[in-house]
């Protein structure tokens, strides 16, 4: 007969964490993290991937939308789901290359801009939690080395 299960409170999370690769570690706690964003849920419908893509938009506006999706390594079924929402509730203009019609830039609106400064508010709320957890230095060398792992994964380079 097989043992039953432990309950959660009969494991150690440090011994089932210590045994997980780095990347489901750093997934795990990305979504951990989202979880805690309840607020950026209940103004905006959705959590990440709106608040990632209005950033990124708003960090370099006017790229192609197939950039946008490298650079989040985002499929292009659902980032063109997302740009579609965004555009809907007005919160991004695209408009077609003039030079290559099959391009689309993508751009904000002045909606977009308040919503992202609604966003970056609530995630430094949130991310004051994680520096305190971790510490200031911390979360600058945290923050330096993912940016450098995603810049390695998406082949993208900082100018």
């Amino acid at each position: 007969m097989a043992k039953p299960l432990p309950r959660h409170s009969e494991l150690s999370d440090i011994a089932i964490y210590s045994g997980m690769p780095m990347a489901s570690l750093l997934h795990a706690a990305a979504r951990a993290e989202m979880w805690q964003e309840t607020e950026l849920t209940e103004r905006f419908g959705t959590r990440v991937p709106i608040a990632s893509l209005l950033s990124a938009v708003g960090a370099s506006p006017g790229l192609s939308q197939i950039a946008y999706g490298r650079a989040l390594n985002m499929d292009n079924a659902t980032l063109g789901r997302h740009f579609e929402a965004l555009t809907t509730r007005g919160f991004l203009s695209r408009q077609r290359s003039r030079t290559d019609q099959r391009q689309v830039h993508v751009f904000l609106t002045r909606e977009g801009e308040a919503a992202l400064a609604e966003i970056r508010d609530l995630v430094d709320k949130s991310e004051l939690r994680v520096a305190q957890l971790l510490g200031t230095g911390q979360i600058d060398g945290l923050r330096r080395a993912l940016v450098g792992l995603l810049t390695e994964a998406t082949g993208h380079r900082e100018d």
